[in-house]
């Protein structure tokens, strides 16, 4: 098996391949069901660099053109079946940034009793119970601010802060909360705005 087959092995090893929104999901299906021959992926892979193919390269350079296939993160080789703390915390925070970055200009009374709402929830049914009495605490003194996109980002980023601060973690600069957390576009179809 040449570098290139090494590699595309490697690649399905490391990777899951998955469908964008909006590919023929077809093609997917074929990429995974086919290894490309070793010359095949050479002959490309030399092309898009303009080398002369060279059969005693070690390494091999892919290349995946956005919007035919998608790289995930890697899998994790050892996964105990646990979520860590850390691992909670991180993705709870992902979530809740996006959400607030995806909240309408103008929402709705309804859209804003449900923020408010699901802060309640995740205080109360959040896996960590110290994390979710904390959290409790600190919506008691600082209750979600949802009148407007803005409003929910800039409380987002405080009570993120206050989080942070209680664990001796570096703070965020509130300022700057959009364009680190900014718009999610996922083709239109995670858009809060254009929804009913």
């Amino acid at each position: 098996m040449g570098a290139g087959g090494r590699n595309w092995q490697l690649l399905k090893q490391k990777f899951r391949v998955s469908a964008c929104a909006g590919v023929d999901k077809s093609r997917i299906q074929d990429a995974e069901r086919k290894e490309p021959e070793d010359d095949e992926l050479s002959v490309r892979e030399n092309e898009e660099s303009g080398d002369e193919e060279d059969d005693d390269s070690s390494e091999t350079q892919l290349t995946v053109l956005a919007g035919d296939l998608s790289l995930e993160a890697p899998v994790k080789e050892n996964w105990s079946g646990t979520v860590t703390k850390e691992e909670l915390g991180r993705s709870t925070w992902t979530f809740l940034h996006t959400l607030a970055a995806q909240f309408p200009i103008r929402p709705t009374k309804q859209q804003q009793k449900d923020v408010k709402e699901l802060m309640a929830i995740i205080s109360r049914l959040y896996p960590c119970k110290t994390c979710a009495e904390h959290f409790k605490e600190i919506l008691k003194t600082n209750p979600p601010k949802a009148k407007s996109g803005l409003d929910l980002v800039q409380w987002m980023c405080q009570v993120h802060n206050l989080v942070n601060k209680s664990l001796g973690k570096p703070q965020f600069r509130c300022e700057q909360a959009e364009l680190r957390w900014g718009t999610f576009n996922c083709d239109g179809a995670c858009d809060l705005h254009s929804r009913p």
